[in-house]
C-alpha cells in the first residue's frame, strides 16, 4: 500500500513540476531585473558607452521587445547607449550581453563617437531594454542579438589597451579562495556527471579547439552509441532522437537497492529509457527542466550456477530470489527550485512457487525473496575550483526494500508457509567522485552506505581511441555486514567483482 501511495505522489509531483516551470519564468525575470537595477555596483558586470549614431546593421536599428513596442536606437551626439554584459565570469566562457540604457545629455554638451556617457545630473537615464527583452532577443531573434554580440566584441578587440569599464565599485580580496569548492547554478554540474557516468547518452559538445567569443562549439554526431560492460549494456541510435530529448535501450544483471553484485541477486532486467527536455531552447540543456524516465521490467532468473563459472565474481552464490516486477527510475533537474531528485520503484506481486535458491532446513527448506524496492534521494554537485577537474555529487535519502520467507516440505517446489520478515525503509548515502584531466575523464569512484553495508565501486579509462571509443577498468566491491549480525539471505563475506566497459558515442 505505501508504495501505491508513493507512485501515485511521485506522479503528481512531475505533472506540477511540468507546469509550475512554466508559471516561474516570468517571477524569474523580473528578479534579475531588480537585482541588475537594484545591485549594479555590487555586480562584477562590464559596459561599453556608444555616442552618436551608431553604426549597426539596419536589422537593429528596432529591437522587439518582450512586452512593449519595439526599441529604437536614437541617431543624435547627445545619447548615449551603454551595453552591459557579463564576461570572465565562472561557468561562462563568452560573453553575455544584460541589458541596454539610454543616457541622454539634457545639457547638450559635445560628445564622441565612443564617449564616457555623462552620469552627472543632467543626464536623463532610461533601461529601455532590460535583461527580459535581452533573452528574449538571444533565443527568438539571434540574428539581431548577434548583430548586438558582434558590435560589442569588436570594440573590445580594437581597445584591448583599455579594457570594458566595471560596474563594480567595491574592491573584492582577490586571495580569498573557496575551501569546500564551487557549484554551478544551472545544470552544467549534472550533465558533467551524466556524460561522465550515466549507462545513457547525453548531447556532448565536442571541443576541438579554443572558441572565439560567442562561436558554437561542435557537437558530437555518431549513428549509435554503446555502453557494454560484462553485468549490463545500454544502446541507442540516432533515429531514437527526438524533439525534446532522445530514447535508448538496457539489459543487465543487476541490482540498485539491495546490497548485491550483478549476477548475486538473480534478476534480469530490460529497460527503455527517454531523456525529456523542457526548455524554450531545447539545445540549451544547461537552462532546462530535464527528465530521465527508465522504465523498467524485471524476470527471475537463475544465476545461481552461472556465478560459479564467471572467473571475474568473487562472491557466495546468491541465497535471494528476486521476483518478477516492473517500475521506473526518474532523475529530476531542479523541480520548483528543490535540489537534483531521484526517484526509483520497483514492484512485484509476491510469487513463491520454484525458487532458483534454497537453504537447507532440516527435511525442508526456505527461501527468501524480495519482490518490492525503492529509493529516493537528493543530490548535490560542486567542483573543487572553477576549471572542474575534480568533481564530487553526493546524494542523501531513504531506501526501501521487502525480504520474504518461504518454506518448503521435502522437494515440494510450492511453499507452505510465508512470511514477511522485513520491510523497513533505510537511510542511503552515495558518495561520487571524478577525476578530469585536459577536459578528457580519466577517474572515478562512488561510495555508498545502505543498510550497514558500504560498497565501492571504482573505474580508471585505459585506452581512448580517436572517434569515440573509451574501454575502462572497473570494480565493485561490497563489504560485510557493519556493526550488525549477519542475515539469512546476505552473502557472508560481501563479494567483489571486477570487469571491462567499452563506451562508443558517450
Amino acid at each position: 500500500m505505501r508504495l501505491k501511495y508513493f507512485a501515485f505522489c511521485l506522479i503528481n509531483l512531475i505533472l506540477y513540476s511540468v507546469v509550475a516551470d512554466a508559471q516561474t519564468y516570468d517571477d524569474f525575470y523580473r528578479k534579475i531585473d531588480l537585482k541588475l537595477k537594484k545591485d549594479s555596483s555590487y555586480l562584477n558586470l562590464h559596459y561599453v558607452d556608444f555616442t552618436g549614431p551608431i553604426a549597426l546593421p539596419s536589422s537593429v536599428t528596432s529591437l522587439p521587445r518582450k512586452d512593449d513596442e519595439p526599441f529604437s536606437f536614437k541617431v543624435n551626439e547627445t545619447t548615449t547607449y551603454r551595453f552591459v554584459f557579463l564576461m570572465d565570469a565562472v561557468g561562462v566562457d563568452s560573453l553575455e550581453l544584460l541589458y541596454i540604457e539610454q543616457r541622454v545629455d539634457k545639457s547638450a554638451a559635445e560628445g564622441g563617437f565612443f564617449g564616457g556617457g555623462g552620469g552627472g545630473p543632467q543626464t536623463d537615464i532610461t533601461r529601455d531594454f532590460i535583461f527580459k527583452d535581452m533573452y528574449d532577443l538571444k533565443l527568438n531573434h539571434f540574428d539581431q542579438y548577434s548583430a548586438l554580440f558582434n558590435k560589442v566584441t569588436d570594440y573590445i578587440k580594437k581597445n584591448e589597451d583599455a579594457p570594458p569599464e566595471k560596474l563594480l565599485r567595491i574592491n573584492p580580496d582577490t586571495e580569498i579562495k573557496t575551501s569546500l569548492g564551487i557549484s554551478s547554478r544551472d545544470n552544467t554540474d549534472y550533465l558533467n556527471f551524466m556524460r561522465t557516468n550515466h549507462l545513457h547518452w547525453y548531447p556532448k559538445p565536442k571541443i576541438v579547439a579554443k572558441a572565439k567569443r560567442g562561436a558554437a562549439l561542435e557537437e558530437v554526431k555518431t549513428s549509435f552509441r554503446l555502453d557494454a560492460s560484462f553485468s549490463q549494456i545500454s544502446f541507442s541510435h540516432e533515429f531514437m532522437d527526438f524533439a525534446m530529448g532522445g530514447a535508448s535501450v538496457e539489459y543487465g544483471f543487476t541490482e540498485k537497492v539491495i546490497n548485491l553484485l550483478p549476477y548475486q541477486g538473480t534478476p534480469f532486467t530490460a529497460a527503455f529509457r527517454t531523456l525529456i527536455n523542457i526548455s524554450d531552447k531545447k539545445s540549451d540543456l544547461n537552462k532546462a527542466l530535464m527528465i530521465d524516465v527508465k522504465l523498467m521490467g524485471r524476470l527471475k532468473l537463475n544465476t545461481a550456477k552461472m556465478m560459479s563459472s564467471l572467473p571475474f565474481v568473487a562472491a557466495d552464490k546468491p541465497k535471494l530470489n528476486m521476483g518478477t516486477s516492473g517500475g521506473f527510475d526518474v532523475q529530476i533537474t531542479r523541480p520548483f527550485s528543490l535540489p537534483f531528485l531521484n526517484i526509483y520503484l520497483n514492484a512485484g506481486g509476491p510469487a513463491f512457487s520454484s525458487p532458483d535458491v534454497t537453504v537447507p532446513k532440516g527435511a525442508d527448506k526456505e527461501a527468501y525473496f524480495s519482490f518490492s524496492q525503492a529509493e529516493a534521494t537528493m543530490s548535490f554537485y560542486w567542483n573543487t575550483s572553477d576549471k572542474m577537474t575534480s568533481r564530487f555529487r553526493m546524494d542523501v535519502g531513504a531506501g526501501y526494500y521487502d525480504i520474504w520467507k518461504g518454506t518448503y516440505s521435502g522437494n515440494s517446489k510450492t511453499t507452505s508457509q510465508k512470511e514477511l520478515i522485513q520491510d523497513n525503509f533505510y537511510p542511503v548515502i552515495n558518495f561520487y567522485f571524478n577525476f578530469i584531466s585536459d577536459n578528457s575523464e580519466f577517474y572515478g569512484c562512488k561510495v555508498r552506505f545502505f543498510d550497514s553495508q558500504a560498497s565501492l565501486t571504482s573505474w580508471l579509462k585505459l585506452v581512448e581511441i580517436g572517434g569515440g571509443h573509451i574501454i575502462r577498468f572497473e570494480g565493485t566491491y561490497i563489504s560485510a555486514p557493519i556493526a550488525r549480525k549477519l542475515r539469512a539471505w546476505e552473502a557472508k563475506d560481501g563479494g567483489a567483482i571486477v570487469q571491462l566497459r567499452y563506451r562508443y558515442g558517450f
